[in-house]
């Protein structure tokens, strides 16, 4: 399912390697919500690895809203990567009509032998409607093909040498907040770095925001043992829920790992549940990996519910 630009959903988006969670293609639309808490902010460039880099320009924005707050710096060099000129910002607003708002920006970008860009752009924006991200990308280029900015999460894989995703949107629904990451180019490189340029992140919270998902999720994680992959999500309430599904992600592609539905036990007050992967090979244990949970409604209709990684970058 599918196997074309994909999304990929990250816990509260402070957390890089935290669960990952996410309503039905990251859409959020509760009738009205107050919001009464803000959060979010934005990073120019941010590498992790053998080469750490930065935070460069990080500005974050309080839980009681105001800005707007912003940050720059005049250039960026490392051995991974050079930019020019990093300018970021975030605001927010509390009570009725809330909302958060950021954006980066990085200048003349050059990841060796991966990626160019005279400029690159993130930006997002959250309310009691949901959240929302955007990519701009000028004169952009990865393993030398020109790129503009496409569709939410497009991979790119260059063999033997990195994986790309171009505008990178990370979003999450749950427990009556909403919030987006937007990460204009994510790079994991075979060396085991990630290298994270113009990343812009929104948050607001609410009594009932995303309140009506039919799936109130707590958490989905994986944790790998001796024994395969351990799949372990609790929900906080459901509603006309069949059951649930597992896939797991590597590349492009997709797979059902649980032979039979795994049922639900449609309680209003919620459940916890865990599913073990013994077919993913120790061999192909790696960050790229990551493992998706579907709910499947009484009605037949499906929605991805959170996804996460096993394996740190």
């Amino acid at each position: 399912m599918g196997t074309t630009p994909r999304k990929k959903f990250r816990g509260r988006f402070w957390a890089l390697s935290a669960v990952l969670a996410v309503g039905v293609l990251g859409a959020a639309a509760p009738a009205s919500a107050i919001v009464s808490t803000v959060g979010g902010g934005a990073t120019g460039v941010v590498a992790t690895g053998p080469v750490s880099v930065g935070p460069i320009a990080q500005v974050v924005l309080p839980a009681a809203g105001g800005g707007p707050f912003t940050a720059n710096a005049a250039s960026v060099t490392s051995s991974v990567i050079t930019a020019g000129a990093v300018n970021t910002s975030t605001q927010g607003l509390i009570g009725a009509g809330g909302f958060a708002t950021s954006s980066a920006s990085v200048a003349s970008v050059l990841v060796p032998t991966i990626a160019t860009a005279d400029l690159v752009v993130s930006s997002c924006t959250s309310n009691e409607s949901g959240s929302t991200g955007a990519t701009t990308l000028t004169n952009a280029t990865v393993a030398g093909v020109a790129v503009t900015a496409t569709a939410p999460n497009t991979t790119i894989d260059i063999p033997g040498v990195a994986t790309v995703v171009v505008n990178e949107q990370l979003v999450v629904n749950m427990n009556g907040f909403t919030s987006i990451t937007v990460n204009a180019l994510h790079i994991t490189t075979v060396l085991g770095e990630s290298i994270i340029i113009a990343q812009s992140m929104c948050q607001v919270a609410g009594d009932t925001v995303g309140s009506n998902l039919a799936v109130q999720l707590r958490s989905f994680r994986a944790t790998p043992s001796k024994k395969g992959v351990l799949l372990r999500w609790k929900t906080a309430s459901e509603v006309d829920t069949l059951g649930f599904n597992i896939y797991r992600q590597q590349g492009a592609k997709r797979t059902k790992v649980n032979r039979s539905l795994i049922s639900s036990a449609n309680a209003s007050t919620g459940h916890s549940y865990s599913f073990l992967d013994r077919s993913l090979k120790k061999k192909q244990r790696s960050a790229k990996v990551r493992y998706w949970l579907q709910e499947v409604e009484l009605d037949g209709s499906r929605s991805w519910l959170a996804a996460t990684r096993p394996f740190a970058a």
